[in-house]
């Protein structure tokens, strides 16, 4: 696995797939509730993919797998579990470990196109990298996936 640092976007904007943090959850309206971070600038951007991602999750509950968005060169990584009594509150809970390692071995094994993956649970999610990273590395060792840091140090920088 590859480890990079910059912009996620400069990466998807040159035609690389990336790999979107996100919760399973869903308001009243069937829409996704992307409003931070990652999955925020992912929704502002393609205003369609919170109904794709709402009805996903709305199929698949607290299994909703990382998911490839046909024709946005999009990978939908689930890092917060459905709040099962709250639907659209699922977004305001902490990221869950056990899902950022089931997400990374979903994607490992159904996603064969390289994914550029931004720091999962880290951001809105609040986990601590000392922890997460080390896991995140250990399943996605050998794959054609790469890491990327946003904000913090890293082996090279990209363009």
């Amino acid at each position: 696995m590859n480890e990079l640092v910059g912009d996620i976007w400069e990466l998807h904007d040159s035609g690389c797939v990336i790999a979107i943090p996100v919760n399973q959850g869903w308001k009243r309206n069937g829409l996704a509730v992307m409003g931070l971070g990652v999955a925020r600038e992912a929704a502002l951007r393609f205003p369609h993919l919170p109904a794709i991602w709402g009805e996903y999750c709305r199929k698949s509950h607290k299994m909703t797998p990382v998911t490839l968005i046909d024709g946005l060169n999009l990978v939908m990584f689930p890092t917060k579990g459905l709040n099962e009594r709250e639907p659209h509150m699922s977004w305001e809970g902490m990221s869950d470990f056990n899902l950022i390692v089931r997400s990374c071995q979903e994607l490992k094994r159904l996603i064969s196109v390289p994914t550029y993956l931004p720091v999962p649970g880290c951001g809105a999610g609040r986990l601590d990298p000392a922890i997460v990273l080390p896991a995140v590395r250990k399943e996605l060792e050998g794959s054609i996936h790469t890491l990327v840091h946003r904000k913090s140090a890293s082996p090279r920088k990209f363009a």
